[in-house]
């Protein structure tokens, strides 16, 4: 999930870590109106004082962590046909798909998610981010095949996939 931090330096990137990883924890067990700074500082070990260094407020820490994941989905999604020049569903394999190992890698976050009131939120997210890549990383070739409508077909899906 910290992939677009590489040139942090390590105690930032372990700080953040720290947080997004007890945030998740907290949100699988609270809803998200329970949780307060001071339950996510406590959990992660973390001075309160760390946390407003990189945090404006725990909504901040949740969308950091909602586009991380987002920027990992669309990365694992875009690898199963990124080699292909003139890409056609028919080529895609399911062992291809790295959608399904960013799901398992990431799966304490979706579990958080899927059982949370955030879950219409982070489908229509993730719906909206598969969307863009159909309209902007591939075609249909089939020309019997609607395109938008494959597209939002993919785009919906994916997400539902991953919520049952």
């Amino acid at each position: 999930m910290l992939k677009k931090y590489k040139y942090l330096d390590k105690r930032i990137i372990k700080t953040k870590r720290l947080l997004k990883n007890s945030f998740i924890q907290l949100l699988q067990e609270e809803k998200l109106e329970d949780i307060s700074i001071t339950s996510i500082v406590e959990r992660s070990g973390i001075s309160r004082v760390t946390f407003y260094n990189h945090y404006n407020n725990k909504e901040n820490l949740l969308n950091e962590i909602i586009d991380d994941v987002k920027m990992d989905f669309v990365n694992a999604f875009k690898e199963s046909y990124q080699t292909y020049n003139n890409f056609s569903i028919k080529d895609v394999k399911t062992t291809s798909l790295r959608v399904f190992d960013h799901v398992y890698h990431n799966a304490a976050f979706y579990k958080a998610i899927v059982h949370s009131d955030l879950l219409t939120f982070f489908s229509s997210q993730l719906t909206l981010a598969v969307k863009e890549l159909g309209e902007t990383d591939f075609r249909v070739l089939d020309s019997k095949v609607n395109h938008d409508l494959f597209t939002s077909y993919i785009a919906y899906a994916i997400p539902g996939l991953i919520i049952e």
